[in-house]
């Protein structure tokens, strides 16, 4: 398994559990995925080679076994990762992948799930005061992102512009050139930043 997971509201995740049998190998008895958060667990999905897959509350329309193997008949149960769809603020929590096997009895492990909000931010501005006419402002970047642009009509009958470039801070994001370009008539003036962005790890929780 992966120790930590992050994923951002409404955005889907995967949940890795991955069983390395034995040789011979062990047979496995059932695989069940808990929610545990402030010491309680919380049963999320199951699935027993007798019984099938099932989905608890309030998982049940977010949460799905990525391999179809594990619905077959007899099922595959080596790789049991989840997948959760539509993630929620009230997903964040660790989950616990246990196997039931037999003669070799339970072996679990754990994953932190981190779960961020989508939150747009400035990142640049650009700024051409006091421009008749007024200036162009254009954007060249790489970056999945907009700009928002605003006139100012001055006293003295000159403009000033002001673009500013918005994005969802990612790692991505992290160490991106972003260029402003301001035209004015016959002058192309340009003028660059790289992004610093600063992602903080999540915090891994051992029990």
């Amino acid at each position: 398994m992966d120790s930590s997971k992050s994923g951002f509201v409404g955005s889907q995740v995967e949940l890795r559990c991955i069983f390395i049998n034995s040789n011979p190998p062990v047979k496995i008895s059932q695989v069940t995925w808990q929610k545990l958060l402030n010491g309680t667990k919380q049963n999320v999905a199951i699935a027993n080679p007798a019984l099938g897959v099932s989905v608890l509350s309030p998982f049940k329309e977010r949460v799905g076994f990525k391999q179809a193997a594990v619905r077959h008949r007899p099922p595959s149960l080596e790789d049991t990762t989840i997948v959760f769809s539509n993630l929620q603020l009230s997903d964040e929590a660790a989950y616990i992948c246990e196997y039931t096997t037999f003669p070799a009895g339970n072996r679990e492990n754990m994953v932190n799930l981190t779960v961020g909000q989508k939150r747009k931010m400035t990142v640049a501005t650009c700024v051409s005061a006091n421009g008749k006419p007024p200036s162009v402002i254009k954007w060249d970047t790489r970056l999945k992102g907009e700009a928002t642009y605003q006139e100012t009509r001055n006293q003295n009958g000159t403009v000033t512009v002001r673009s500013n470039y918005v994005v969802i801070p990612s790692r991505e994001t992290h160490k991106q050139k972003l260029t402003c370009i301001v035209m004015y008539r016959s002058e192309r003036i340009t003028d660059s930043v790289v992004l610093n962005v600063q992602c903080k790890k999540p915090t891994i929780v051992k029990v």
